[in-house]
Order: C-alpha cells, then structure tokens, then sequence
C-alpha cells in the first residue's frame, strides 16, 4: 500500500519488497485508485529497482546510487 507521500516527505513512496528465495516475480498487479486502473507486468527479474508509471505499459529498471553520510566524528566542529 502506498500513498500520496504524506507532508513534508513523511511518507515515501518507494517501497521495498523482501523475497525471500524467489527467483523472479512471477505477477505484480498495481492498482491505481484515481483511474480504477489495475496494471499486470509479469516474470520481472529480482535485486533491482523499478519504477511503474500509471498508464503505461511498462516499467523502467532505475539505477540507485547509495548516499554516504559523514561519520560524525570526521564531521567538522
């Protein structure tokens, strides 16, 4: 379930979906309330990230680059 995000970034609308020993996602149905729309991709491949678009027929793998964040020890006074 995800929603509009909440204020202020409260609520993200990435989520994380644990597999456990899967090999690939055999169906993956999206609804989407404001059209009444249900979008099926099927047999998607694991360990990615992916971005679904309502409306359109297909989803986008997306690169995710890890942010770093300083020790705070390193950090400067």
């Amino acid at each position: 379930w995800v929603n509009s995000g909440g204020s202020f970034g409260g609520n993200p609308l990435r989520q994380h979906v644990g597999l456990g020993k899967a090999t690939r996602i055999l169906k993956l149905e999206v609804y989407w309330p404001t059209s009444d729309q249900t979008q099926v991709f099927r047999e998607i491949p694991l360990d990615q990230f992916i971005e679904i678009t309502e409306g359109q027929g297909e989803y986008r793998s997306r690169t995710q680059t890890p942010c770093h964040f300083p020790s705070p020890a390193l950090a400067a006074p």
